[in-house]
């Protein structure tokens, strides 16, 4: 099957799951054992996976995408441990019923989102001299020494 069909008719049906559960109030609805809404339901599963499948051979030669794209995993990680829940719920108690609150909440995605790539990129210049000095290294002669000392010891 083509990934793309895939994704629609899984996202399609477990989107019907939720909204069924929605509408007449299931509070424990399962799916083949497991939670709808949790990461490990089956259907998000083979949705995740092939929309990956749709994209994995696409080749895009911008330079500006492909520099925030290094740092994606950053910016997931960072985002993960900083308090941003905490910024946007002051957001929304202190302008959500306001006709800005849109453009607020978007540029403090921007802020994050920005603010990620800019500490990953600091990190990357302190850190690549030194990954670059730890590749150079002949693992194998070191692992070779250490196997030969554990059989003298054995």
């Amino acid at each position: 099957l083509r990934p793309l069909a895939v994704y629609t008719a899984s996202s399609l049906l477990f989107s019907a799951i939720i909204l069924i559960a929605y509408k007449y109030k299931i509070k424990d609805l399962y799916v083949l054992y497991l939670n709808v809404p949790s990461s490990n339901n089956p259907l998000l599963l083979i949705a995740t996976v092939s929309f990956f499948m749709i994209f994995r051979n696409i080749t895009i030669q911008n330079r500006i995408i492909n520099w925030m794209a290094a740092s994606a995993l950053a910016v997931f990680l960072i985002h993960m441990k900083l308090p941003f829940p905490e910024l946007f719920q002051y957001l929304s108690q202190n302008y959500g019923g306001r006709w800005y609150s849109g453009i607020l909440y978007f540029a403090a995605l921007c802020f994050v989102f920005i603010g990620s790539i800019l500490i990953d990129k600091i990190r990357m210049y302190i850190t690549n001299p030194i990954e670059e000095k730890l590749v150079k290294i002949n693992m194998e002669k070191y692992i070779q020494i250490l196997i030969e000392k554990i059989n003298r010891i054995i």
